[in-house]
């Protein structure tokens, strides 16, 4: 049986896992590596762009990344965000 602080530990290393991955979803569109980009999702990816007039569907990672590359290539043109090197942070 789990005790009350146990679960408030678990939780909160969650919200860190969740923060960890929307920042390393960011970091990856912004310096445009797109490797790092497929390596926030799992297989396949649900993605809903109905915001945008397409219908919720599921893709492979590669075809998800494919889109946002082409996307981000349509909207910044020629100023696209070019693949920067990674500087890995050492997790304990």
């Amino acid at each position: 049986m789990t005790t009350d602080l146990e679960a408030r530990v678990r939780r909160l290393e969650d919200r860190a896992h969740i923060s960890e991955r929307v920042i390393k979803y960011a970091m990856a569109v912004d310096r445009a590596d797109w490797e790092m980009f497929a390596d926030c999702f799992t297989a396949p990816v649900h993605a809903d762009s109905s915001e945008n007039g397409l219908p919720a569907a599921d893709f492979a990672c590669d075809e998800l990344v494919g889109i946002v590359r082409r996307r981000a290539q349509r909207i910044h043109g020629n100023s696209a965000p070019q693949p920067q090197p990674r500087h890995r942070v050492r997790r304990e």
